[in-house]
Order: C-alpha cells, then sequence, then structure tokens
C-alpha cells in the first residue's frame, strides 16, 4: 500500500501469488507508485528519469559503497544508527552486493515536507540507477547530516 495521509489517497495493490518474495512485493510497490503518479507526477518511476549532473559525486560514491554491503550492519558514520537492516532479506541483499555502479538521477529537498522515516526527520531525497547485470532504480532518504537513514526497496524498469 502507499499512502499519503495528508491528502486521504492510497493505492493498494492486491496479489494471490503464494509465497511472495522480495522481486514481488517490489513490483507491487512499484505498481502502486507508478498509479500514484497519475495524481502526483513527482512519484514518476525512477526509470524514465535521465542521468543529471551530480553535485556530490563524493556522496553517491558512499551510497554505492553502503548498498553494496547492505548486508554488513557494521556502524558506519554516513548511516543513522536507525537504519532498519533486517527490512531488507538475505536474497536482496545478495542482489546489492552485485551492483556495479551508481548514476546520479537528481535529488529532491523534502524538508517543508515533513517527511519522517523511523522518527528521523528526512532532508533530501537521492535518485539513483544501479548498474549490474540489469538496472535497478532506488531512493537514498538522507537526514540533515546527509546521513542515509533508508533505501527504497530497488525498483527495476
Amino acid at each position: 500500500a502507499l499512502v499519503v495521509p495528508e491528502d486521504r489517497f492510497m493505492v493498494i495493490v492486491l496479489s494471490n501469488l503464494k509465497g511472495l518474495d522480495d522481486v514481488q512485493s517490489g513490483a507491487d510497490f512499484s505498481l502502486a507508485k507508478e498509479l500514484a503518479a497519475l495524481y502526483y507526477p513527482e512519484m514518476e518511476p525512477l526509470s524514465r528519469r535521465a542521468p543529471a549532473e551530480d553535485p556530490s559525486p563524493e556522496l553517491s560514491a558512499a551510497h554505492l559503497e553502503f548498498i553494496r554491503q547492505l548486508a554488513s550492519s557494521e556502524a558506519r558514520a554516513d548511516v543513522h544508527e536507525r537504519f532498519p537492516y533486517s527490512y531488507y532479506s538475505a536474497r536482496l541483499k545478495d542482489a546489492m552486493a552485485q551492483v556495479g555502479s551508481i548514476t546520479y538521477l537528481g535529488e529532491r529537498d523534502v524538508r517543508q515536507a515533513d517527511m519522517e522515516f523511523f522518527d528521523v526527520r528526512i532532508h533530501t531525497l537521492r535518485y539513483y540507477r544501479l548498474g549490474g547485470e540489469r538496472p535497478w532504480y532506488t531512493t537514498v532518504y538522507l537526514d540533515e547530516a546527509d546521513r542515509v537513514v533508508f533505501v527504497d526497496h530497488p525498483e527495476r524498469e
């Protein structure tokens, strides 16, 4: 489900597939976002975005390193202490370890949106294409100190 409480808006995707795995649940959320994009253009699938000039390539490089090492819950200064490592399955963590590159697709300042994840106020959303056997697309949620608070479940094209 995708919910925008302040607008009383919700998209729910139901599936009758038994034993949903990460790929299917990610596809369901991607479909929900695509439907919501009809009303909220900012939710357009990341696969439709063109690469942009990266104002902070060192930040993108750190995000690539973190995504590759998602299976390790070792503390990092650039990751918020409330980051939900248990949200990601072992299968997804293994897939993320194979990511070969990262391409910056843009970012969005969300300070005015009053967005929080795990009781942490989100400052910036950074959008990426992750290179590998097939590309993945994801959003990295950052706090005011540019620490990673959350990484969206990656989407396929």
